[in-house]
C-alpha cells in the first residue's frame, strides 16, 4: 500500500504507517489488524462528520474561516451533515368534538318497583 500511495524510498512503509496512525488519531479512519499485519483493514469515516466533531469539541488546528467555507460548500452540493437538525415530529392525537348530550355517570337509585304509598 505504501508503494501505491507514492512512497518509494527505503522508509516508505514506516512513513505510510505514520500517516495512517495520524489519520487514526484524528479519527478520520479506524485501523484493524488482520492476516497481512497490524493495518490490514481501514474503515474510512465521513470526513464531514469527523470535521464537525473536531469543530464541536473546539479542537486546535481547525480555523473557523476554513470550517465555514467547508460548511458552505457542503450545503451547496447537497450534503446535510452541517444542516440544522430538523425538529422531531411528535404524533398529535386526534381531537374529538365534545358530546352534545350529557351522560350521567351514575344511575338513579330505584327500589325495585316496591314503592311505599304511605297508607
Amino acid at each position: 500500500m505504501a508503494f501505491h500511495a507514492g512512497f518509494t524510498t527505503q522508509r516508505a512503509e514506516r512513513t505510510w504507517r505514520q500517516k495512517l496512525d495520524v489519520l487514526a488519531e484524528l479519527r478520520f479512519i479506524d485501523i484493524k489488524s488482520g492476516a497481512t499485519g497490524s493495518a490490514s483493514y481501514a474503515l474510512l469515516w465521513n470526513p464531514y462528520v469527523v470535521i464537525k466533531l473536531h469543530h464541536d469539541n473546539k479542537n486546535d488546528g481547525l480555523r473557523e474561516d476554513k470550517f465555514n467555507a467547508l460548511v458552505a460548500r457542503a450545503l451547496e452540493i447537497g450534503d446535510r451533515t452541517f444542516a440544522p437538525a430538523e425538529p422531531a415530529t411528535v404524533p398529535i392525537p386526534p381531537v374529538t368534538p365534545p358530546s352534545l348530550f350529557v351522560v350521567p355517570t351514575t344511575a338513579p337509585a330505584t327500589t325495585g318497583g316496591m314503592e311505599s304509598t304511605g297508607t
